[in-house]
């Protein structure tokens, strides 16, 4: 049962990454730099939500953890690459999934403009149940 959620929850947080990268490419618009610097954010976004157990863990058991006191340097740069995930994802699945746009909008007031309460609820809802499969594959890697 085990394999079959990471499979499962794997599959969903590539869905994650797909959409980080979509939401970062339109924070960085046309910017010259904007595909490798959204491909090198992703990247470091999911490796800091393939980590949750890891920069969580309580470093007196056993098995791989991060040394002694990193929690005070990992925690808030997990914090930072969780909440931006959330807001580039959700830049994504809102305008991808639900109003199927090419042109992304990454100003909030523009982008809830253009949705109905009911759109903006799933679009959030969906963001969540996305970003978070992220941190139950972690939970679930021994």
């Amino acid at each position: 049962m085990k394999y079959l959620l990471i499979l499962m929850f794997g599959s969903v947080a590539c869905w994650d990454a797909v959409t980080t990268y979509i939401g970062a490419m339109a924070i960085l618009n046309s910017r010259s730099f904007a595909m490798p610097a959204s491909i090198i954010i992703t990247i470091a976004t999911t490796a800091f939500a393939l980590s949750t157990k890891y920069i969580f863990a309580d470093p007196t058991t056993t098995g791989w953890k991060l040394p002694r006191g990193s929690g005070i340097i990992f925690i808030p740069l997990w914090l930072l690459a969780i909440c931006f995930n959330i807001y580039t994802s959700f830049i994504a699945n809102s305008q991808v999934l639900i109003l199927n746009q090419e042109v992304i909008i990454t100003d909030f007031q523009v982008l809830a403009m253009s949705m109905g309460q009911i759109e903006i609820w799933f679009a959030l809802g969906i963001t969540l149940l996305v970003s978070g499969s992220s941190l139950l594959v972690s939970l679930f890697l021994s």
